[in-house]
């Protein structure tokens, strides 16, 4: 029987090296991973996202700006879809400084309600991988279909008042239009573009002006972000001139918005491009 002998110099350099290779290999993993993580918590993520599903995201603000015109101007003071303008209204009436605290009440409730309704499928059906989510999600398009529905209803509820409704339709239309921005609130929030809502624009403009102080590349972006603001004062805009012109007829913009966003995000569902 022949025995082989291992130079046991060469035992001891090679543990090393085998060592250090799986800790280099661990650190570039690690530092990777953490540079990923830092940029996305940096910087808010939206920039891979293709032209359409901002023009989509615009055209949402805009819904939320008419819904928001209409409901301020007709039911006393009471914001649908910003709700940290109703939160501080909320706040003066309780000091006995504005009254209708009730119906800021029933506004809040509402969209705490249709975002969490809006938010259940999420949580029930399973991450998709990175490279295999879509730009704009089917479920956003669903929860927008849903959204559609109830907006119409409140249309019609609005014509029936003539646009002036009275106490009771009031309090109703309220819920109805809140829950509807509360629906709007999570879909949107699956597109997965951070510092971005359709319901409000306080984020918006805050990763707006983010973006202008970085490089000239985050442009693009920020002239995106720009326009979802202007969306919604476009919004806001014509909801307020066409109630003056015509108050029955007012109530019909919102959801013709909203279904123009639906079919559009129909046509692109499961596009990742």
């Amino acid at each position: 029987m022949r025995h082989y002998v291992v130079p046991v110099a060469l035992v001891p350099a090679a543990v090393p090296v085998g060592i250090r290779a799986s800790r280099e290999a661990a650190m570039t993993h690690g530092s990777e991973a953490v540079t990923r993580a830092g940029t996305s918590a940096a910087e808010p993520a939206g920039t891979d996202h293709p032209a359409h599903v901002w023009r989509l995201l615009s055209g949402l603000s805009a819904v939320a700006g008419s819904l928001d015109a209409l409901s301020y101007l007709a039911f006393g003071g009471v914001f649908a879809a910003n709700m940290t303008g109703t939160v501080v209204l909320l706040a003066i009436a309780i000091t006995g400084s504005q009254a209708g605290a009730l119906r800021l009440v029933v506004a809040l409730a509402a969209f705490v309600l249709g975002a969490i309704v809006g938010a259940r499928p999420t949580r029930r059906s399973p991450r998709p991988a990175a490279h295999a989510h879509p730009a704009w999600p089917g479920i956003t398009t669903a929860t927008l279909a849903v959204e559609l529905l109830v907006v119409t209803a409140w249309a019609v509820g609005w014509a029936l008042t003539g646009g002036n409704p009275g106490e009771t339709a009031t309090y109703l239309l309220i819920a109805v239009a809140a829950l509807a921005m509360g629906l709007q609130s999570s879909a949107a929030g699956r597109v997965g573009i951070g510092g971005v809502s359709t319901a409000y624009i306080t984020g918006t403009l805050s990763a707006l002006a983010s973006q202008l102080t970085h490089r000239p590349a985050r442009l693009r972006e920020a002239v995106l972000r720009a326009g979802i603001v202007l969306a919604y004062f476009g919004g806001a805009v014509a909801g307020a001139g066409l109630r003056s012109l015509s108050p029955s007829a007012a109530g019909w913009l919102p959801p013709a918005g909203l279904a123009a966003a639906v079919v559009a995000g129909w046509v692109r569902r499961g596009r990742a491009t």
